[in-house]
């Protein structure tokens, strides 16, 4: 896709302090996402391939003042898009997309990659064999945890888990060690999470069953869940955002052949499932928001916890 008279890059932008999962690079700049201090705006690193370019193509499809219904119902769950800009250094080009976090103080946050499978149906089968050994349970639950940050109120700091630790955790222990972790150390305000965050998840899951999945699927798209964690702020805030749109396809062109239309439907399947175990482990959280005593104490020292090895 060529890009033309391309704005510049602000002057003054500086690595993005919140990135939770493994974006490919800049070689130059050793960066996926930048940020400038005084703008509510990342800047997404285009990766050199089409990737990049199809990502630009789904916002600009998106955004578009005469998008389908499928596309135009997509804004409130992804972020706004602010058009490709041009380091002037490196020539490098970047997405600009909102912050998400802007309005967060010291936002907890989890990247959680949809769908049971992660390859289109051309995929060649050393990338189908590369995606499937990622994560072993990523069938059962329907989706991958990416990376998360989260605050520990004993350090009083927020802490990161490694891709390591999340691609070591079992179905149990993503709820135990991860889920719970991220929403918190106090049972009630769990509870008052995950009711928030259960609202969010069936809306959407609603959303993309009745409106997206019969135009369009996604691949290794991820669900942002984020809340508020600075004890100076209100808690209440949580969010959940769509990102990651390198994979995307639309349904129902004529040379849709049989093969090509099961892989869509899998990667429909796949993502609503993921989207299910979500639904359901909130529900869990609201009848049973506290564990026993052994995991309540990893619960409140998650820097300890993600320098663990899960048993």
């Amino acid at each position: 896709m060529p890009y033309t008279e391309v704005p510049f890059l602000p002057a003054g932008t500086v690595p993005y302090s919140h990135q939770v999962a493994g974006h490919k690079k800049s070689k130059i700049s050793g960066t996926a996402l930048l940020k400038h201090p005084h703008k509510p705006i990342v800047y997404k690193y285009l990766q050199d391939s089409c990737r990049g370019d199809r990502e630009v193509e789904f916002y600009k499809c998106a955004f578009d003042v005469n998008a389908p219904e499928h596309f135009r119902s997509m804004r409130p769950f992804i972020a706004n898009y602010f058009g490709v800009f041009r380091c002037p250094a490196s020539q490098e080009l970047y997405m600009g997309l909102s912050d998400l976090l802007n309005t967060f103080e010291c936002p907890s946050v989890c990247d959680i990659k949809l769908g049971s499978i992660t390859y289109a149906f051309d995929s060649p089968l050393a990338e189908r064999l590369r995606e499937e050994r990622k994560y072993q349970w990523r069938k059962q639950l329907g989706f991958l945890i990416s990376g998360m940050q989260v605050y520990d109120e004993q350090e009083g700091n927020l802490v990161m888990a490694t891709k390591e630790y999340c691609r070591s955790l079992d179905p149990e222990q993503v709820y135990t060690r991860a889920l719970l972790p991220f929403l918190g150390t106090d049972p009630g305000r769990r509870v008052q999470l995950a009711q928030r965050f259960l609202v969010k998840l069936t809306n959407l899951k609603y959303w993309f069953e009745k409106t997206v999945a019969p135009s369009l699927t996604f691949c290794r798209t991820s669900l942002l869940i984020m809340h508020e964690s600075s004890p100076s702020r209100s808690r209440e805030h949580a969010e959940m955002k769509l990102i990651d749109f390198a994979h995307w396809y639309e349904l129902g062109g004529k040379r849709d052949d049989f093969v090509k239309r099961n892989s869509y439907a899998e990667l429909t399947r796949g993502f609503l499932s993921g989207l299910c175990t979500l639904i359901n482990m909130m529900h869990r959280v609201l009848t049973s928001p506290t564990c026993d005593d052994a995991t309540e104490e990893l619960i409140q020292h998650p820097s300890a916890l993600f320098s663990s090895q899960p048993d």
